[in-house]
């Protein structure tokens, strides 16, 4: 599986507490972004295995053990920035090579 494809599916369902996460209905992204970094711990599945059900979410966290993808990246802190210019955005966001 090749390039950065997260499953989106995985984190409404993860995130879902029908209120500011609430699935297909709104909420608000930047929850979202504080679910992958720390309820997932930045892993989750592929998109291949655990796709987009468009409107109809599970909105429930799969229990069972789903293959975590590694995309290299780690999530630490979400960020939230309505005005984020590309410049900010390096700034923001550091590679480590090995």
């Amino acid at each position: 599986m090749n390039g950065l494809d997260l499953s989106e599916q995985m984190i409404l369902d993860c995130g879902f507490n029908g209120d500011d996460m609430n699935g297909c209905k709104g909420g608000n992204s930047g929850s979202y972004g504080q679910v992958f970094a720390g309820k997932l711990q930045g892993q989750g599945p592929h998109e291949k295995s655990y796709p987009y059900l468009e409107s109809q979410p599970k909105l429930k966290c799969p229990t069972g053990n789903l293959p975590t993808y590694n995309s290299g990246a780690f999530v630490k802190t979400p960020l939230e920035d309505y005005f984020c210019t590309e410049e900010k955005m390096q700034q923001q966001v550091k590679c480590k090579l090995q």
